[in-house]
């Protein structure tokens, strides 16, 4: 009211607290206005107080319980994303940042999409998704590759929904290891198989170094026995090999 009356204008949006005789206190909402005469003169003032203690303790009660949800959703294999109806990634979880290595000023500028973080490959998968989230509001859950920061790639699972406002809101989750665990057992099924059909040796070796290169992710692999009678320490022959250079194989043959 002081305000009100020394710079003659209404005041609103202010939110104050009041206490009551017993201690008690309310949080409420003062609309203070001037009061004027015929002369135009500020004569006086009326003051209306809102009490908006419920709606205070609505908003207390609902901020616990986010920090709470986010704090269950901040696990290292869980992002949570947000999405506008134009593609744009608007806000994230500090794990999504972690897992893919993008910056929170990227999103706050709005330099990141899905399309961007899609490799060319998977683009369809996604637009026919977002064509079913068009009728029922929904996506997924379903996978795909998505691209990291650095340029690399992570197999990721995606579910969403629509939030009402625009927003959509998608739970990521990393299903590398499992992809990669997929892989493995593929390529020992497929390595067994060759093997039993396999009729001379070195076509076996091939097939081990093969299986090697995929279960460890390696860039290099080798199989070499070792031939005791060879020396006074015996020697290693190399009988199979993946991103060696001739004059490595030429080390190594023996």
């Amino acid at each position: 009211m002081a305000v009100a009356l020394r710079e003659g204008r209404s005041i609103q949006g202010a939110e104050a607290i009041a206490e009551r005789p017993d201690g008690s206190r309310i949080w409420f909402m003062p609309h203070p206005t001037p009061l004027r005469d015929a002369d135009g003169q500020i004569c006086g003032g009326i003051n209306m107080l809102v009490d908006i203690t419920h709606r205070k303790r609505q908003e207390s009660a609902l901020r616990t319980t986010e920090k709470k949800l986010r704090r269950i959703l901040e696990t290292d294999a869980v992002a949570v994303l947000f999405f506008d109806s134009r593609g744009t990634l608007t806000d994230a979880y500090d794990v999504f940042l972690r897992m893919t290595g993008y910056r929170r000023d990227q999103i706050e500028c709005g330099a990141l999409t899905w399309r961007s973080m899609t490799p060319p490959e998977w683009v369809a998968a996604t637009e026919e998704q977002l064509q079913q989230f068009a009728h029922t509001g929904r996506i997924g859950p379903y996978e795909k590759e998505y691209l990291l920061a650095d340029g690399s790639r992570r197999w990721m699972r995606f579910a969403g929904r629509d939030l009402g406002d625009g927003i959509i809101a998608e739970f990521c989750i990393d299903i590398a290891e499992t992809k990669r665990r997929e892989a493995a057992s593929a390529a020992l099924a497929d390595l067994g198989s060759q093997i039993i059909t396999a009729d001379k040796p070195e076509v076996i070796y091939e097939k081990i170094v093969d299986a090697a290169v995929t279960l460890m992710r390696s860039d290099f692999a080798s199989m070499q026995l070792f031939h005791p009678e060879r020396g006074d320490a015996g020697e290693l022959e190399l009988l199979a090999h993946r991103g060696f250079d001739p004059d490595s194989v030429k080390f190594w043959k023996w």
